[in-house]
């Protein structure tokens, strides 16, 4: 039924229109500090253990025919639920009876659908990650000397205070994983140009470029990370549907330099499928996604209100299935992340 939720298995899919949003997509840079975890269900339990190589058991040189070393892991159980969510625009006769525009304004409704549903994920991870409450203790940095005042600020000084704790917290860089540094554009923008940052790419080269601004690349370098992530999604405050082109716009990017925090977390790169059962030791925030699709798109005749005129009408309805969720944590319970650090007062 058309108004019954949209199983990846039973869609039915529009297919010309899936391609086209897929190929329209827009870049959600939220979606480089999650892990995508393909799952064979919508809900069901996974793994969490506790971080291994932390701890030297005695006596592990076996003699032979002795028996080895035996050990209890401890292992405990979390559980996810994909979530539908989804848009649709219904196009009546007389828009479908202009044959030129037509299939024009049916991607247009897939793709903006599509940027909207994908922009929630985008903020749903951002209000994980800039959320202070969701970190285990220690697991939190307040700077008194802000990383913009570059006589104090110390950038090495704090990313090394937020690498040790991740570092000490889960034994070691997990396997498959990349340490990201996600920040909002002031705190980039005042970390390349840090005289301390900046002195140490002045001879990157050979060449001597006293006063050179530092790249992103070359602050990954000096921050000890893998990758900078600088969210550039906007969100628009004043928009609601459906009268949003009616009210006056209120845009500005979602991670504004005001929530002037610098976070440290773990990503792993090759999830794992199924019910994932390494996730607790390898990232901080899992997205769970029912298959290995990002979206749905489904065109469809809404029933018998206009067919009994004997015109057509046509619904086009975007769906993304998935569930964020902290899984790197000290445990369910509390669910405090301890695969990633926040660092709070970066700017003046």
């Amino acid at each position: 039924m058309p108004g019954a939720r949209i199983k990846p298995s039973n869609v039915r899919q529009a297919t010309h229109l899936q391609n086209f949003v897929l190929a329209h997509q827009a870049e959600r840079y939220m979606d480089d500090m999650l892990t995508f975890i393909s799952t064979v269900n919508e809900s069901n339990k996974y793994w969490m253990h506790e971080p291994f190589g932390r701890r030297r058991e005695a006596g592990l040189k076996r003699a032979d025919g002795s028996k080895a070393v035996r050990v209890d892991l401890r292992i405990t159980e979390d559980t996810f639920d994909v979530e539908e969510y989804a848009m649709e625009t219904l196009f009546g006769p007389r828009v479908l009876a202009e044959q030129d525009g037509a299939l024009g304004l049916l991607r247009y409704a897939g793709t903006a659908h599509d940027k909207t549903i994908t922009l929630e994920r985008s903020y749903q991870a951002y209000t994980i990650y800039t959320t202070d409450a969701n970190y285990a203790t220690g697991h939190s940095t307040a700077l008194t000397d802000e990383l913009d005042d570059y006589v104090n600020g110390d950038p090495k000084g704090a990313a090394q205070t937020a690498l040790d704790r991740l570092y000490t917290s889960v034994g070691g860089k997990p396997v498959g994983c990349r340490i990201k540094a996600c920040m909002p554009v002031g705190v980039v923008n005042a970390l390349t140009e840090h005289p301390d940052v900046k002195e140490s790419v002045k001879h990157v080269g050979g060449v001597s470029e006293r006063g050179r601004t530092a790249t992103w690349e070359e602050l990954a370098r000096y921050l000890e990370v893998d990758d900078i992530v600088v969210p550039r999604e906007v969100l628009d405050t004043s928009v609601s549907y459906p009268d949003a082109m009616d009210e006056a716009q209120n845009a500005s990017r979602m991670w504004a330099d005001t929530v002037d925090k610098l976070v440290f977390a773990f990503v792993a790169d090759s999830p794992p499928s199924g019910t994932a059962p390494d996730m607790a030791n390898g990232t901080a925030v899992g997205a769970f996604r029912k298959g290995s699709t990002e979206n749905m798109v489904e065109q469809y005749d809404p029933g018998p209100e206009y067919a009994s005129q004997g015109r057509a009408a046509q619904v086009v309805r975007v769906s993304n299935f998935f569930a964020l969720k902290k899984v790197g944590v000290d445990d369910p319970t509390s669910a405090k992340m301890v695969y990633a650090h926040i660092v709070t007062n970066c700017l003046t």
